[in-house]
């Protein structure tokens, strides 16, 4: 049947954990470790999990429940933060210490925020 009447097929779901080497790589300036680890985590998402499962335990995340875009998303997260390419920080941060590390992001070197309204008494955000 053609026209306004014809049924339409829901839109497959596509997956992100092909692009998540890509923006990890990227970012990582393509860093041999980080790579090897995205793609055991991409290929063996059981290995990496049992292998990182102290990660995944003080995030308070079951590795083993997680679907494997979620859990490829966390494992770049994760060894970015470990090769330093990634500094974790949240709302909750005092401004010093979101300061302090966005400059570790700029190889140490302070940055020049005086443009912004940073307050001591507000949040990061």
């Amino acid at each position: 049947m053609f026209g306004f009447f014809k049924k339409k097929k829901a839109p497959e779901q596509v997956s992100e954990v092909p692009y998540i080497l890509a923006i990890a790589d990227c970012i990582s300036h393509s860093n041999p470790a980080v790579h090897a680890d995205l793609e055991q985590c991409l290929n063996e998402r059981e290995a990496y999990a049992a292998q990182f499962a102290e990660r995944f335990e003080e995030r308070g995340i079951d590795a083993a429940a997680c679907d494997a875009d979620t859990l490829c998303w966390i494992a770049m997260v994760d060894e970015l933060e470990t090769v330093h390419n990634l500094i974790g920080v949240d709302g909750s941060s005092e401004l010093e210490d979101f300061l302090w590390a966005v400059s570790q992001l700029n190889g140490g070197e302070k940055l020049d925020f005086s443009g912004l309204d940073l307050s001591e008494d507000e949040d990061v955000f």
